[in-house]
């Protein structure tokens, strides 16, 4: 209780003077001054006043009020007392005593009874003797008892000593207090009661020493300095809070809080560490072991965010941009920079990392939603809420071990905006939906992506211990080896167990997998489907040609899927189609040999019917076409004989028995490479050539060097789409692949005979990696832009390794898209800057023209010496089967006015 002022009436019969607002009674016979310059002087008797604007040396008397300057109160050799000071002590000694500090005082190293001025460095003792508190007094919140009795009510630039108590404004009773046991001083109730009004509370602007209760204002709590108990403001805290009560606030906190029950602004990042925190923290920079109270912002590591029932404490950080190590209680945002180690309490919205989603035992959810990336989604953890589709994944969960009801897609991004508030701005434009990379529970809805469901583990006990289950497949699974109910989406692999796929539903069914029933599309890879329904089941058809052979499948009304051809069939009910073989001009196919549910037929023109039947996987292997060999009669072998020797002086193209060597130019049929030839690669003339047989190809680098010809790294404008124009996501430096020279190019096709390639005919040449290009894609197919010196508006010829050849036309200047199919390994690609060869010639080459010509010579002379038999018998056969009549048509070698015949038929 506060006390009542006591007043004092003094009589007087001597005459008073005034001291600043204060009537003092002088003494009865004298009032003792000390004025002027006495600086060098020593008072040792009792003084009523040192006088404004006068200084004293040294004081080892009794100054009742000093108005003016006293360089040092107290000496070695003697003590000093100062009762009011209200203007400056320079140095109050060990031996000097102030007992009201209402002024300044630079150095303390004696006593102060009350500081309610200013003390600029503080070595001694203030106001341990006026029992403002108790030796073993609790401290305001109970959580220590005082060890020092000393107290700071004014201000202290430096405190070096130190104190019981730092008071602050609802301390001033002390006030009260003090002038009520030192009523002699003649300050009056209503002079007191002005001090009290005015009066702010402490402040210490540098703390080197221990405070044990800080009610006031520590703007700076040192590396040296120590608050046991702040119920005040520290506004720097470089040294030790021990605990900062519910009162207390600490704006900067560089070193060490041990308990935070207040309020803290920054807790930064150097060095700042809070040991437990149940208070409010606006801004974490630094480490925090256990939060039991509020961070608005955690930028740097909270150890555990904590609960603690039997208190009531429930920690909770708004948002965490920082380390979380153990999450039991409750994060409203994890951020895109924000890591949680361990959750098994609440993260509302998670866009960050959470590296182990753990079960969580109350009724809220462990991650609401999740825009972010969990590790591991543990066993009994939870991410979304049951039969809520405005919850769960829409970010990554890279293993699920724990029941999701939701898995959303590229289209839920809606569900998110009555729940997020409209300042979380926390999705990307290109979401492009939710993925899980390994399932190994249950997921209830999935309209997103599911890398691979897994199949089943077993325990010890040979029971299931997990199994990657999905109810409702909405979105893709790319590999399945456990089970799916209903699947309404894609599965790009099953090897595992499908109950139902529905009419929406594509399933590719490898070797193990299971189809209970279909009613949607399956792609056969040698899986079963058990009731075919009314579903759509296609069965692989690979017809690989040899040489010189083309495959008509025009009409056979085959599907290409994945980079294959499939046929297709409804239910049970068997479908066929025909594709015609056909050897080119001159070659022949003799025979085919077929798998069971395939037949060959071979018709009159030569060509081949290939009929095939659904029902399994069908591949046929045919070998290259033969080129068709004419029988000479025995008895004109000498006469070829005797005369190879001219025709072989006049044309390289005829060998010893007088026979034509066609050189084959035809050009590529149907898209599958036979020979070719180029005009360039046979250029003798160019200088510093470099040439070279690879597989019978005649290969010229001429001077270019394959940097120059190579620019497949080179930017491009173009993207990387399929033939629809959807974008595939792929990175182009690990699709194109360089391909050290044109000869190493050039070793990954077969054999061409008499194909000729030279530098100067290539533009760039390289390979495509079909793995990674088609690994985040179901497209079956795709244009691959590639850097070369091409024109827009031209076409160009590729070849393909695959025996393919395209023409492509340029669309844009420096660039050209290759078309390409799935697959897997890698295809390699040659850009050619001309056409290979002209088309195929319709009458008979100049040399087979010559060749019948000296041939018709020979007639002519052997008719003048041999008769007509001899004539006759020496015709058969001399012209070339390219030149022979068909059907009985006779054909004739004009030589002069005169002729031959040939008859045929």
């Amino acid at each position: 209780m506060r006390r009542k002022f006591k007043q004092t009436v003094t009589l007087l019969t001597a005459v008073t003077i005034t001291v600043g607002q204060v009537q003092l009674p002088a003494m009865a016979t004298e009032y003792k001054t000390i004025s002027g310059d006495q600086s060098t002087e020593t008072n040792t008797e009792d003084v009523n006043e040192v006088v404004s604007d006068a200084t004293l040396g040294a004081n080892e008397g009794t100054i009742e009020i000093n108005n003016g300057t006293v360089i040092d109160n107290g000496t070695d050799e003697a003590e000093g007392t100062i009762e009011i000071n209200n203007e400056e002590v320079t140095n109050n000694n060990e031996t000097g005593a102030v007992t009201f500090n209402n002024g300044s005082i630079g150095t303390n190293d004696g006593s102060v009874g009350i500081n309610l001025g200013s003390i600029t460095d503080n070595n001694g003792d203030i106001g341990s003797e006026e029992g403002f508190i108790s030796e073993g007094d609790e401290y305001p919140n109970g959580e220590g008892t005082f060890e020092n009795t000393s107290v700071n009510h004014g201000y202290i630039e430096n405190n070096n000593s130190d104190l019981g108590k730092n008071a602050g404004i609802d301390d001033y009773d002390d006030i009260y207090d003090f002038f009520d046991s030192h009523s002699d001083m003649g300050y009056e109730q209503g002079e007191v009661r002005s001090m009290v009004n005015e009066y702010t509370g402490a402040t210490i602007e540098n703390n080197n020493a221990t405070i044990e209760v800080n009610n006031g204002k520590v703007n700076n709590n040192t590396e040296k300095g120590t608050i046991s108990e702040n119920g005040g403001s520290v506004i720097n805290n470089n040294g030790t809070v021990e605990y900062n009560d519910g009162d207390g606030a600490i704006y900067n906190n560089y070193e060490t809080v041990d308990q935070n029950d207040g309020r803290i602004l920054n807790n930064t990042k150097e060095n700042g560490n809070i040991n437990i925190n149940t208070g409010d923290i606006k801004n974490n920079y630094g480490s925090i072991n256990k939060n039991y109270g509020s961070v608005d912002f955690n930028v740097g590591t909270i150890k555990e965010n904590s609960v603690d029932e039997d208190e009531g404490y429930e920690g909770s950080i708004l948002l965490n941009s920082g380390k979380v190590t153990q999450n039991d209680s409750y994060i409203e945002q994890n951020d895109t920079n924000g890591d949680i180690q361990f959750n098994a309490g609440t993260v509302e919205v998670n866009t960050g990392t959470i590296e182990n989603n753990n079960p969580n035992f109350s009724d809220n959810c462990g991650v609401t939603i999740n825009l972010g990336f969990i590790t591991n989604n543990n066993k009994g953890a939870t991410v979304g809420y049951e039969d809520d589709e405005c919850s769960g994944n829409f970010g990554t969960i890279e293993n699920n071990n724990s029941e999701l009801y939701f898995n959303a897609g590229k289209n839920d991004l809606g569900n998110l905006e009555d729940s997020l508030e409209e300042d979380v701005m926390i999705i990307s434009d290109s979401f492009s939906g939710a993925v899980v990379y390994t399932n190994n529970s249950t997921i209830v809805i999935n309209n997103g992506t599911i890398h691979e469901n897994s199949k089943a583990t077993l325990n010890d006990k040979g029971k299931v211990d997990s199994k990657g289950i999905v109810e409702n497949n909405n979105g893709t699974i790319r590999k399945n080896e456990g089970y799916i109910d209903d699947n309404n989406g894609t599965v790009v692999k099953n090897t595992g167990e499908i109950n139902n796929n529905t009419s929406t539903g594509l399933v590719a069914n490898y070797e193990n997998g299971v189809i209970q029933k279909n009613t949607g599309t399956v792609y056969n890879y040698g899986g079963t489907v058990v009731d075919k329904s009314t579903g759509t089941e296609y069965f692989s058809i690979s017809i690989k040609t040899g040489e010189n052979i083309t495959a008509d499948k025009s009409n056979s009304g085959l599907t290409t899927y994945k980079g294959a051809e499939w046929l297709g069939q409804k239910g049970t009910e068997i479908t066929y189609t025909e594709i015609i073989i056909s050897p080119i001009s001159n070659y022949e196919i003799t025979s085919i040999n077929t798998p069971e549910g395939v037949t060959a037929t071979k018709k009159q023109d030569g060509t081949w019917s290939i009929k095939i039947a659904s029902g399994t996987n069908i591949s046929i292997d045919i070998p290259a076409a033969t080129l068709i060999q004419s029988v000479p009669d025995n008895n004109n072998n000498n006469i070829n004989n005797n005369n190879s020797d001219d025709v072989n002086n006049n044309d390289d193209n005829t060998n010893k028995n007088g026979n034509n060597i066609i050189n084959n130019n035809n050009r590529i049929i149907n898209k599958d490479i036979t020979n070719y030839s180029n005009d360039s690669g046979s250029d003798k003339d160019s200088s510093g050539s470099d040439s070279q047989k690879i597989n019978n190809v005649t290969i010229n680098l001429g001077q270019k060097t394959n940097g120059e010809i190579l620019s497949i790294y080179n930017a491009v404008s173009q993207q990387l789409t399929d033939s629809s124009g959807n974008p595939i996501e792929a990175n182009l430096n690990e699709v194109l692949k360089p391909i050290d020279n044109l000869s190493t190019a050039m070793n990954y096709f077969s054999s061409q005979e008499g194909l000729g390639l030279s530098s100067d005919n290539v533009i760039v040449y390289g390979e495509i990696n079909l793995d990674a290009l088609f690994h985040n894609t179901t497209s079956s197919n795709a244009n691959v832009p590639v850097k070369a010196n091409v024109l827009a508006g031209k076409s160009y010829e590729i070849l393909l390794n695959n025996n393919q050849i395209v023409t492509v036309q340029c669309l844009a200047d420096g660039e050209l898209l290759i078309p390409v199919g799935t697959g897997t390994g890698n295809l390699v690609f040659i850009v050619l800057g001309s056409k290979l060869a002209p088309e195929v010639q319709k009458e008979a080459p100049i040399q087979e023209q010559t060749h019948n010509t000296v041939m018709g010579a020979e007639v002519g002379m052997a008719s003048l010496s041999a008769g007509n038999d001899f004539v006759g018998s020496a015709t058969d056969g001399l012209a070339m089967a390219p030149n022979a009549g068909a059907d009985g048509i006779a054909t004739f070698a004009q030589m002069g006015g005169g002729s031959m015949r040939q008859e045929t038929g």
